[in-house]
């Protein structure tokens, strides 16, 4: 079920950020945030493929599923460019961690209110 599995992966990422916001004097917690973090992505890369199938008809699957494969991609390479950006520029660690904890829990909010398993 495609709910189930987007809201298995939010609230993996969700819990991941806030243990790594709350655990900035402890490296080994920090590992722990990570790897609950990290395990979301599980879900989310085999997301596109579900989603394309469930959601588009035959003809436009291909299209559907390279546009979620790519946005998969190219979303983890903004992240990865902005964070360094504004670390960069003066923002410390803690507040970039915080940052990711409110947008995941934002887009918790959002999967309770707006996913469902079939369009």
């Amino acid at each position: 079920n495609m709910r189930a599995s987007t809201l298995v992966s939010v609230s993996l990422m969700t819990f991941g950020t806030w243990i790594r916001y709350f655990a900035r004097d402890s490296y080994e917690w920090m590992m722990v945030g990570q790897f609950f973090a990290a395990n979301s992505g599980l879900f989310l890369l085999a997301a596109p493929p579900v989603i394309a199938e469930n959601w588009f008809p035959e003809r436009e699957q291909k299209l559907a599923l390279s546009i979620g494969v790519t946005a998969n991609y190219m979303g983890t390479g903004v992240a990865f460019l902005v964070e360094a950006h504004l670390v960069k520029n003066g923002i410390t660690v803690d507040q970039v961690n915080l940052g990711d904890a409110v947008l995941a829990s934002i887009g918790l909010v959002l999967v309770l209110l707006f996913t469902q398993h079939r369009p």
